[in-house]
């Protein structure tokens, strides 16, 4: 009887504690989950709070980050804040403050993590001086850059390899002439422009614009390869008339061709082939990766403008936008990137800029109808002149004749329009910063203006970039005497 009624207390006593360690794990756990989703108590208000998770970064790292006042930690950290507006910077020594005003939301993740400190004592040094060079345009990986030469006499042009940033290499090539068309006296104002690279960073594509006497100004596209430094004909090769050449992939052997006629195709200079129009009365395109083309054409009947988009594998593209009859004096744009598993196509006319954002398309013309039905309308109050995605595809940017201004897609919100003088080109530094040339000077900002900085001198008409490791800031500047210098600004101090 003794032994039974042992038995039975230890059987509950492990039974107790059984229970109790469940109900702790159970409760752990839900303390966890609700902190996850970022539920604290409020010790002030006695109330149970949602509040917002924020993630910080900055490069370099190590910044110490400020949130209203307080201090809050170094880079790389996150934390929680209740909901509102608040007050973010960072600092390190050595670096100017950043800073930004930005509203978060109860139950969402914000990302600070884009903060590209500027050195306080701007360190500028020369890379090399060309006597001659008309533009320049920096490879996508930031590893290399093309530039075209100003020469009459013969065609040239400069690869940069700019891999080890500490001896960059330069080699200087003379096109040959009996490929690149209307050398040796038979014409005049030759004219070479950076059309672009290939996504393998091995190839690009020139336009050869020149004069001949009596026949007016003739185009010639070349393809120039950086390994082997040939030339190519392309509109030889195919035997067409071409208006527009885009590489498809990066064999640079691929390519989707627009003929003077309108006609859209695919062309292989390898195989020398061509394939069947797949779209007609183009005016102008571009793509995206090797599935996607967005562009500007026609009905053929009309010289009303319309808006599509065509994937590889449909049989007829897809018609976003048409110009009405009062909106035929401004010009119509698109754009198509993918951001988080889902495809950005934003289109803008006048004023209004529409984007549409939705489910990956499936492979067919009719599921089109799945991204189009999600549609945001957005005014930016003045006649838009450019339309533009960052590389990520999760910025619009809308540029105007007085400056700029940018939606979030992440955020769903539109920044403050940003002042810039009249005529100033803007361009992606990365997928969070642009830059302009501002009065003789290099300046960053980031996608919404904020964080403005002027960096270093620079010219007009070429292009800017950041070293593929983002420790050097390169750009270009024409002398007087017509000579350029390549410079370069130390993004991070060392020590």
């Amino acid at each position: 009887m003794y032994r039974k009624q042992k038995r039975g207390l230890e059987l509950a006593r492990r039974t107790l504690i059984y229970t109790i360690m469940v109900l702790t794990v159970c409760i752990l756990a839900f303390i966890l989950i609700f902190h996850t989703l970022g539920y604290q108590l409020n010790l002030k208000t006695q109330t149970v709070e949602q509040r917002a998770l924020v993630q910080y970064d900055s490069r370099p790292q190590g910044a110490r980050v400020f949130v209203d006042g307080t201090e809050l930690g170094k880079t790389h950290i996150k934390g929680m804040l209740p909901e509102g507006q608040h007050q973010f910077s960072m600092r390190l020594d050595g670096y100017d403050e950043w800073r930004k005003v930005v509203e978060v939301k109860a139950g969402t993740l914000t990302w600070l993590s884009y903060a590209r400190l500027v050195p306080s004592e701007r360190v500028v040094s020369s890379v090399k001086e060309f006597s001659s060079l008309a533009s320049v345009r920096f490879s996508p990986n930031w590893r290399f850059m093309l530039g075209v030469m100003q020469a009459t006499d013969a065609p040239k042009i400069v690869w940069g390899d700019l891999r080890d940033s500490d001896k960059p290499k330069f080699n200087e090539v003379t096109l040959d002439t009996s490929v690149v068309a209307g050398y040796g006296g038979q014409s005049t104002a030759h004219a070479l422009k950076i059309v672009e690279w290939d996504s393998g960073n091995r190839y690009a594509i020139l336009k050869h614009t020149y004069v001949v006497e009596g026949q007016g100004e003739k185009v010639q596209w070349l393809k120039v390869d950086r390994e082997n430094k040939t030339v190519v004909d392309i509109a030889k090769v195919i035997g067409l008339e071409l208006r527009e050449v885009r590489f498809l992939g990066e064999s640079g052997n691929e390519l989707y061709i627009l003929q003077s006629s309108g006609e859209l195709r695919r062309a292989d200079l390898n195989a020398a082939t061509i394939s069947a129009p797949l779209i007609s009365h183009v005016q102008s395109f571009s793509v995206y990766g090797t599935d996607y083309i967005t562009y500007v054409g026609t009905n053929g009947t009309s010289k009303l403008q319309l808006a599509g988009i065509w994937r590889k594998d449909w049989t007829e593209p897809v018609v976003v936008r048409r110009q009405t009859e009062a909106e035929a004096s401004t010009p119509l744009m698109i754009k198509f990137s993918r951001y988080d598993n889902k495809d950005v196509l934003v289109v803008g006319v006048g004023s209004t800029v529409t984007l549409h954002t939705g489910a990956a398309l499936d492979g067919s013309s009719s599921s089109a109808a799945k991204l189009l039905s999600r549609v945001k309308s957005i005014t930016v109050g003045e006649q838009l002149a450019e339309l533009d995605l960052s590389g990520t595809g999760r910025f619009v940017l809308m540029r105007t004749g007085a400056g700029f201004m940018s939606y979030d897609i992440e955020r769903q919100s539109m920044s403050h329009d940003t002042a810039l003088p009249t005529g100033t080109v803007l361009d992606w530094l990365d997928d969070y910063h642009v830059w302009s040339v501002e009065g003789g000077k290099l300046v960053m900002r980031e996608f919404d203006g904020a964080n403005q900085s002027t960096m270093l001198e620079a010219s007009e008409g070429f292009d800017a970039s950041l070293s593929h490791d983002g420790d050097w800031l390169y750009a270009f500047r024409r002398a007087d005497n017509g000579t350029v210098t390549m410079s370069r600004l130390r993004m991070t101090i060392k020590r």
